[in-house]
């Protein structure tokens, strides 16, 4: 149901089923004088519906998979689909430390880029991260966002298959594997930028995401652009921040602006900045900016409520670009945006 229909109908559905109950009771007592109290069937039925409604809205819900995201923590755009992933956690104590410590929930949501509705969510499990490229996506078991110890190594690295929404694991640590023709054991793995293993005699192995198999790993010929944006302060107003792409200054400045993502893409780099027309904060503005310094659009997030029908958006939180279309999130929802001028094409809530 949640696919389809949203943790919000959920909650309504919960609370329906005990209004329900309710005036079926009622009716039942005005048939029957009997004891109601004394019937086995109505705790249990009670019972079943209170804690029904309790899961929905006190519990959590995403370490089991439902739940309405109100954060994306990652998005990327294939032929067919829109794929994005939302990291819930559960907060507890650390016996070992003695402090406070999570464990995340990794749930992967489907969209359908050609008819703009949503295929399905899933819940990929506790303590993942994810690795997106053009030929695939690549499940990080046991990984804590890649923050490594002694005691958290990654396990399992899995691809994830769209249609049939199974993790096909493609190395395990401490496997032998077959690379070039050869045994290799496993002796660690690693997943910052890509997938690479260790062997036991040191050598060091690449994942082809797009041939799917490991290579001896080489140093790249030609580097890929990479187009790095920071904002400084500005000598002029201390207010204001100063665009620098690639350590070189633009006439950009921004009122309290700040860096809410960046993307590249195709040789070509771009920056959202989130900035305010006055000190007062009163009103938050948007713009996309490229590689080259070229303000492509601005907005505020009043015309994302207006066109979703919503209130209360509170940030734009994550962008991807895919030819001439630009595609965010706000809270729960994904908006469909012309990378040249800001013009929205569709939106769909998640």
């Amino acid at each position: 149901m949640n696919d389809y229909l949203g943790w919000d109908y959920a909650f309504v559905l919960a609370m329906s089923l005990i209004m329900i109950w309710a005036l079926i009771i009622g009716f039942y007592l005005r048939k029957n004088k009997k004891v109601l109290h004394k019937k086995w069937w109505f705790w249990l039925i009670s019972a079943v519906l209170f804690f029904h409604l309790v899961f929905v809205q006190f519990l959590n819900p995403s370490y089991f998979g439902y739940g309405t995201p109100d954060y994306f923590t990652k998005i990327k755009v294939y032929d067919e689909e829109i794929v994005l992933f939302d990291n819930d956690a559960t907060y507890f104590d650390d016996e070992r430390s003695g402090t406070e410590d999570w464990t995340s929930h990794l749930r992967i949501h489907v969209v359908d880029k050609n008819t703009h509705t949503k295929k399905y969510s899933q819940l990929i499990g506790n303590n993942y991260s994810t690795i997106l490229d053009e030929n695939g996506i690549f499940v990080v078991e046991n990984s804590m966002y890649a923050c490594y110890d002694e005691d958290n190594v990654i396990s399992v690295i899995s691809e994830f298959d769209l249609d049939t929404r199974e993790l096909k694991p493609i190395v395990t640590n401490q496997q032998t594997i077959k690379i070039d023709g050869n045994d290799v054991d496993v002796f660690e793995i690693s997943a910052l930028n890509k997938i690479q293993v260790k062997s036991d005699q040191g050598d060091m192995f690449t994942y082809n995401s797009e041939q799917k198999r490991f290579e001896s790993s080489q140093i790249d010929q030609v580097p890929a652009l990479f187009w790095q944006f920071f904002l400084n302060t500005s000598i002029n107003n201390k207010d204001k921040r100063q665009l620098i792409i690639n350590n070189k200054a633009t006439d950009l400045e921004f009122l309290l602006g700040e860096i809410i993502s960046t993307e590249q893409s195709e040789n070509k780099g771009y920056v959202l900045i989130k900035w305010y027309e006055s000190l007062a904060k009163e009103k938050v503005k948007y713009s996309m900016i490229d590689n080259e310094g070229e303000v492509l659009w601005s907005t505020n997030l009043t015309i994302f409520e207006k066109t979703a029908g919503a209130s209360d958006f509170e940030n734009i939180q994550i962008f991807t670009v895919e030819s001439d279309l630009c595609y965010l999130t706000i809270n729960e929802y994904l908006f469909e945006m012309n990378l040249y001028t800001g013009r929205i094409n569709w939106w769909l809530k998640l």
